[in-house]
Parts: structure tokens; sequence; C-alpha cells
């Protein structure tokens, strides 16, 4: 898979507005903005969908090294 921008972010209020979302096809997905700040309640990095399509849990949120 590739993605492409056809400019980078030049601040970091313009990589808030930009967002990316990759589903699972079982009605899962990850999704966040480009820098990373989940800006939306639906924003994470794992939220499954236990009971598709309405039941999803937020299992991951995001990931922070020390």
């Amino acid at each position: 898979m590739t993605a492409s921008f056809q400019s980078r972010p030049q601040s970091y209020q313009d990589a808030t507005e930009r967002e990316w979302l990759i589903g699972n096809g079982l009605g899962g997905y990850a999704s966040s903005t480009l820098c990373g700040s989940n800006t939306r309640a639906y924003h994470g990095l794992l939220v499954a969908a236990l009971q598709p399509p309405a039941d999803r849990w937020l299992m991951l949120s995001f990931l922070d090294e020390k």
C-alpha cells in the first residue's frame, strides 16, 4: 500500500487537519491525523467491531514511547 500527498504539511495545524483511515474488512479500523494526534472521538490505532456494523470498541488509542 502506498500513500501520496500533493504537499507535505507545513505546520502542526495542517497535520491535524489531514487524516488517514485503514479498514480491516471486518468492520474494524485504524485512524488518526498525519501527526498522530487523535483529534476525534473515533480516532484510534485499533478499533474493533465486535458485532458489526454498529458495536465498535476502541482497544488501542495511542502508543507512547519513553
